[in-house]
């Protein structure tokens, strides 16, 4: 089972049913921003790499090694080294190809908590100086080119030259900036190839001094000293660094992934056999104790063997412009860096710093880099702290290449949907890099031998030790600004995705004091998007708006055979072969959501195309044949068994029927191209009107128009995969600005962004892990029920034509806004909270905000380890979702009771109808602004409701093909056009499934409100609660007959006891003391709404909040303050209507387990009480007769289901008779409206017979058969013809769960036995009157 999300539609008979990568949507934005080619990609790592180390370090190798063996060894471990360190970028590269470099890899690994690792890596990307050693080493060597001697500060002025030469250049031109590093990049290439021409110059004899002969001998005097060892090799690795650099600058990598898989190896590869040729030409022109003893680049000491003295100042140059280079490459990748950080909104002035203006290069990120090394070129004396400086920049990268390489590691054997599969080479590579820059971070806390010491006053560990303390003042700003500053504060960082004028994406945090009533989502927001989705799975009507033999090949299901029979298209003649299934297992589906069968080009099945082509094939469309073929072949390696889509109806497209399905039926019917009445004369009439049966699909289809939709699917919802998910998708946010979600397409959808939902996909089907349990469409409707009605209702009163309302003056309106907020709000409105006496602030009721927001959710915030990342995301659409409600209502209640208008918050204030008016005019604005962005589809309505002869319809295919802009649902008459949603999602099928824990709201009691979240806990337990059926109540008290309570009483005492009625909490503990040998943890009633009797509160529940509210009632009061009663007959109104909001299908929290049902209905098991219904209407059945006999045996049957209970069949039998349900209740009441029509309310034009006949053809249109023909002969009153249309009809919907009656329980026959004899009698009488009419 998983989710995705689309909107899509086909025809035949048809069936049942945190944190992804995150990728630059500035591709799709600013395609001109990938510059960068597989050249430019080389040469950015070659000028890295290669600075002056391959000059100058071979002289302190040769020293620590003691040999020229050992020393041309050391270059070939750091060479496997770098290597190894290559495939690890590589790895990171593929995965995450972004710009920022290991800011990204650390995010990935690390994402709780959050924050703290984009913090620490900030300090160490931004505190350090990456470029000044190499300006200063420019500065140095130009001005010994030009035999000028590099005095103190006309060395610091060339190298803030150097720096600024490149900043300006890369901030500026970017062009002309990667040319000039590639020129440079290629001038060091034939720098070193000239210095290998020289070596072997040197080789040949060619020299001023006596041949060196180092390579006789060459291990002669190898040190062994294993501190020694790790020194030198320390050097030769540091040397190598900088081929990550790429890796900074992928998100302007033209086919990033290609390229970084092609440039690493390749640079390495070069630059190996460069650095070794170089050592060998050194070795050839000068003598071990000339490079270890003369001070001097050993490059200059061959130039001088061979060339003479003179060419000394030539090299100088030529050094100068490698560590030119090698700055450009360090400010270009540390820019970069800088700017990304700016992006994530953790820098402070991030929206500057992270700013691509005004040259389409990060110009502000490189000069945060400038300045930094401003400060250490000019304010660092020499000696001790400047080359501390240079080597606390190095040490804190051994770490983090450390830590991201065993990560991979990590991930090898723990790996998320999103990440690439890692081959064993490359997992042994990233080990070895790991231990390796283990290595490079442990042994500068040891102690170095005598001479080999890094410093001469400071002790050797203290570049060390500075290198941890940078990652500490990261930890120390991320404490400062996450918790410490928010808390002293009073306000909360919330974080924001908003798209720049820059056109980049970036992240901002808001500090929002106290709840801000006035800041609203960004514009970018896609919550309500999710929440809306997610509330409309499976429902026809909001997926309508908004589009998104038995067979040996894949073919289509139907869910209702109203729309399979419609393509029942044989001959006159020969009629059709109408199939009936039954899924035998949970059936694997991918559920498209949306309008998804749609045959239309405006995107009804978008989602479908880019799953099976990775794009938007709209040529494609009509061709169902290939698409189901496709869409089997595809799912086969998931084990899918089918797809799920939507039309007119519910469909399948089911790929093999011999696995899974069990045929019920196979029936021969009259074709629906039968165009004549058998058995009559001319002139001809059309048996079966076409026509008739399209609004016969149309109206099966209308079933599932709302909650809970199709009942025969279920979704796990911990495996949805969105299009909405901006982190997942983030090409999509500029195709979605300033447009309406009608026209939300996939056509712009960034080839990378397929490749992660493909992968994404992938996870959830191949690889699903555990979920939370937690019943989110639950979740999702509950927050629904608890505002759409009252947010509809109050733009009623807005809005009100009505010439009874339309008199209403302001403050009568206002009060009548005032009641439907405080029926929302009444759970968190504190006590505390009392209005300030200045009109210009609602800071004092932060804390309602706060708490209206927060407390559906705050149970699941706190337990993300549990969650999938599909859950995450649904909880942050919830939150987002839930937090604006909130925000607005809250700020609408705060304004009311600052102007005076809440009478249990009185505020003494001069309110005139002026200004109540313009306050009015305030609220109109925020409540239909709230409702326009929520746009949920449950208010869209036909006003008035339609009649009996009328369907309430939203337009779609097939009577619309093409889009034609706008969403016609909005504008009032619909225009023949559809729309689509952007989501899929997966589910299981039909009568076998399981459905997931639903959760459960506590009863409210007088003095104290105790109120828990949608869900009983994080885990897939659930509570084990008994269930009475009917009120609970004491009978005088609420208006009813008695009897209400009568179960209970024979549970607990075996009678009835009215005398007892009102002793609740004798009940109570009698019941908890009963259920406890059980292991009952509650009971469930109903009175206004549905209650928890609830045993033992340290069992099973966590606590969300705890209140203290304003009371609705104050008992025993004697002022007779008229505001008391007001109050308290607004809380008696909000209770009613709270139950309202379960009137159908019922409280979505509690999950019945039918399974383990015990009736007094169940004449086999409460005879007694057969006599005593005699002529009884329901309303009045009793157990006060039932029998000690009954009462021992209803209490044996009870004991058993809840001690021994049976293995069920799984069989959904809730969704059983919701099917039943829906195929007969309308229908009936329409043909009942038809008969009781009087003659005055009747159209002249209108015949009755007829009217009833298409009513009855609908119904059994599935089950005529072709065979079923009258014969004249026999008498009209005569109807044994249509027997076997009377067996089918009554036999279908059950006969499967007939075949398999052994595995039933007690309580599953009972519940057959309801099904069979009330769909039989159904079946009896519409049957009946069908022959008599013809």
């Amino acid at each position: 089972m998983s989710s995705l999300s689309s909107q899509d539609n086909k025809g035949a008979s048809k069936g049942i049913d945190d944190h992804p990568v995150s990728v630059n949507v500035d591709e799709v934005r600013n395609p001109e921003r990938r510059q960068i080619g597989l050249v430019s990609a080389v040469f950015i790592i070659f000028n890295r790499i290669i600075g002056t180390g391959v000059f100058a370090t071979p002289s302190t190798i040769l020293g620590l090694s003691g040999s020229v063996g050992l020393s041309l060894f050391m270059w070939v471990i750091g060479a496997i080294i770098a290597a190894a360190g290559m495939q690890v970028y590589i790895i990171w590269g593929t995965a995450v190809p972004k710009n920022g470099g290991e800011k990204n890899y650390l995010e990935y690994l690390f994402r709780k908590p959050k924050y703290l690792m984009t913090s620490m890596f900030a300090a160490n990307g931004v505190l350090l100086a990456w470029a000044a050693g190499n300006s200063l080493v420019f500065g140095q060597y130009i001005l010994l080119a030009a035999n000028v001697e590099p005095g103190r500060w006309t060395l610091r002025l060339v190298g803030f030259a150097c720096i600024t030469f490149a900043l300006l250049i890369h901030g500026t031109a970017l062009k002309w900036g990667l040319r000039l590093q590639n020129f440079l990049g290629i001038v060091k290439i034939i720098i070193l190839i000239f210095v290998i021409i020289t070596g072997f110059v040197a080789l040949g004899g060619h020299m001023n001094i006596e041949k060196p002969h180092n390579f006789r001998n060459a291990f002669e005097g190898t040190n062994a000293s294993a501190s020694s060892f790790c020194l030198s090799l320390y050097n030769v690795i540091w040397s190598y660094i900088g081929f990550s650099n790429v890796n900074y600058a992928l998100g302007e990598v033209k086919d990033p992934k290609r390229t970084v898989r092609i440039a690493g190896p390749l640079a390495i590869a070069v630059v190996t056999v460069l650095y070794l040729l170089a050592n060998i030409a050194y070795f050839a022109g000068a003598s071990k104790e000339d490079i270890t003893t003369s001070g001097q680049l050993v490059a200059a000491l061959l130039f001088r063997n061979v060339y003479g003295p003179r060419a000394e100042r030539a090299l100088s140059a030529i050094v100068a412009l490698s560590a030119l280079g090698n700055v450009l490459a360090v400010i270009f990748s540390q820019g970069r860096v800088n700017q990304e950080l700016g992006r994530e909104g953790i820098l402070p002035c991030s929206k500057f710093w992270g700013s691509n203006r005004p040259f389409n290069a990060p110009l502000t990120g490189l000069a945060l880099h400038w300045i930094i090394c401003l400060i250490v070129i000019f304010a660092l004396p020499p000696g001790d702290a400047y080359n501390f400086v240079i080597n606390v920049i190095s040490y804190p990268l051994s770490v983090i290449n450390a830590t991201i390489s065993f990560g991979i590691i990590y991930l090898s054997f723990r790996p998320r949907p999103d990440w690439p599969k890692v081959g064993i080479l490359a997992q042994l590579a990233a080990a070895f890099f790991g231990a390796a820059n283990t290595f490079l971070f442990v042994v500068p806390l040891t102690k170095p031998p005598p001479g080999a010491e890094p410093y001469v006053s400071l002790p050797y560990w203290t570049h060390a030790v500075a290198g941890w303390a940078v990652f500490g003042l990261g930890f120390l700003y991320w404490v400062i600004w996450a918790h410490v500053l928010p808390r002293v504060g009073r306000y909360e960082l919330v974080r924001s995705e908003e798209v720049g004028r820059d056109g980049l994406s970036r992240h901002t945090f808001r500090n929002i004091a106290h709840w801000d009533l006035n800041i609203s989502p960004g514009e970018n927001s896609t919550d309500q998007l999710v929440f809306d989705t997610v509330n409309s799975l499976l429902q026809h009507w909001p997926n309508t708006r908004y589009r998104n033999e038995v067979p040996t090949v894949p073919e289509w299901l139907a869910t209702d055979p109203e729309h399979s029979y419609l393509f029942c298209r044989g001959s006159e003649e020969a009629g059709c072969w109408h199939h009936t299934f039954v899924t035998t297992r949970p059936m694997k589906i991918l559920y498209f959501d949306g309008s998804s069968a749609a045959k239309m080009q405006g995107g009804p099945m978008d989602s479908q195309d880019i799953v099976l082509w990775g794009e938007v094939k709209h040529e494609w469309t009509y061709q169902e044949r290939k698409r189901i073929d496709e869409l089997c072949a595809w799912g086969k390696q998931y084990g899918l068994d089918g797809f799920a889509r939507m039309e007119q109806d519910f469909e399948i497209m089911h790929c093999d029927f011999q696995n899974g399905l069990q045929p019920v039926s196979k029936l021969n019917l009259a074709s629906v191209l039968r165009t004549t009445r058998p058995l009559t004369d001319p002139p001809a009439t059309k048996f079966n009107d076409y026509g008739r049966l399209f609004t016969a699909v149309l109206e099966s289809g209308s079933w599932h128009n709302h909650y809970p939709g199709e009942p025969r699917f279920e979704l796990d919802l911990s495996r949805i995969v969105s299009f909405y998910d901006t982190k997942l998708v983030p090409s999509l946010i500029p195709s979605r600005l300033n447009r309406t979600r009608f026209s939300h397409r996939l056509e712009n959808i960034s080839s990378h962004d397929v490749q992660a939902v493909m992968r994404n996909i992938a996870g959830v089907l191949s690889k699903p892990g555990p979920s939370s349990g937690i019943d989110w469409r639950g979740l999702f409707r509950v927050i629904t029920l608890r505002y759409a009605d009252r947010l509809e209702v109050m733009q009623h009163h807005f809005n009100s034509s009505d010439p009874q309302t339309a008199s209403r003056t302001p403050l009568e309106i206002a009060n009548l806004i005032l009641q439907e907020l405080r029926m929302m709000l009444a759970p968190y409105i504190l006590h505390s909270a009392v209005p300030q006496p200045s009109r210009d602030s609602n800071s004092w009721a932060s804390p309602v905000y706060h708490y209206c927001a927060t407390t559906h959710t705050d149970f699941i915030s706190s337990i993300p380890s549990l969650l999938t990342p599909s859950e995450r995301f649904l909880l942050k659409a919830i939150r987002g979702t839930n937090r604006e409600i909130c925000r607005v209502i809250v700020k609408v209640w705060a304004e009311a009771v600052v102007e005076g208008l809440d009478p249990a918050l009185p505020v003494i204030v001069d309110v005139d109808d002026k200004r109540l008016k313009n306050v009015l005019a305030g609220w109109e604005s925020d409540i239909n602004g709230l409702m326009s962005w929520l746009d949920w589809s449950i208010w869209i309505k036909c006003k008035p409701a339609c009649s009996f002869e009328a369907m309430c319809y939203l337009p779609t295919w097939p009577f619309f093909r093409q889009p034609q802009g706008g969403d016609p649902h909005r504008r009032g008459p619909a225009e023949p056009t559809t729309g689509q949603i952007r989501d899929i999602a997966m589910g299981i099928t039909s009568y076998r499934g399981q459905y997931p824990a639903a959760p459960i709201y506590i009863t409210e009691h007088p003095g104290m409100v105790l109120r828990f979240p949608p869900y009983l806990n994080g885990s897939p337990q659930t509570r084990s609660i008994l269930i009475f059926s009917a009120w609970r109540h004491k009978a005088r008290d609420v208006g009813i007959s008695r009897g209400s309570m009568d179960s209970q009483d024979i549970l607990l005492w075996g009678e009835v006891r009215p005398e007892w009625t009102e002793e609740e909490e004798k009940r109570i503990n009698e019941l908890c003391a009963w259920g406890k040998d059980f292991g009952i943890d509650a009971f469930v009633r109903m009175s206004f709404d549905f209650e928890i009797m609830m045993c033992d509160f340290s069992n099973g529940l966590q606590l969300v909040s705890k209140l203290q509210v304003v009371s609705p009632i104050i008992y025993n009061d004697p002022s007779g303050d008229p505001r008391q009663a007001y109050m308290r007959d607004r809380a008696v109104v909000a209770a009613v209507e709270a139950g309202a909001l379960h009137n159908f299908p019922g409280d979505p929290r509690i999950q019945l387990d039918l399974s383990r049902l015990v009736s007094f209905y169940d004449t086999e098991l409460v005879p007694s009480l057969i006599l005593s219904r005699f002529r009884q209407s329901r309303f009045e059945h009793r157990l006060q007769n039932i029998s000690s006999h009954d009462v021992q045996a209803a209490m044996n049957t009870i004991t058993g289901v809840l001690t021994h209970p049976e293995q069920s069949s799984g069989i959904d039998w809730k969704g059983l008779f919701r099917i039943i349900t829906l195929r007969y209740s309308d229908r009936l009441q329409v043909i009942q409206h038809h008969l009781n029509a009087t003659e005055v309310n009747r159209a002249p034009h209108i015949d009755t017979v007829g009217l009833v006949l298409d009513q009855l053809k609908t119904i059994l249109a599935a089950y005529l058969l072709h065979s079923a023909v009258p014969s004249l002969e026999i008498t009209s009153s005569s109807s044994s013809w249509a027997a076997p249309v009377f067996q089918h009809c009554a036999t279908t919907p059950t006969d499967f769960a007939t075949s398999i009656s052994s595995e039933l329980t007690y309580s599953e026959r009972l519940l057959l036995r309801a099904a069979q004899g009330t769909n039989r009698e159904i079946c009896r009488v519409v049957v009946k009157i069908l022959p008599a009419s013809i």
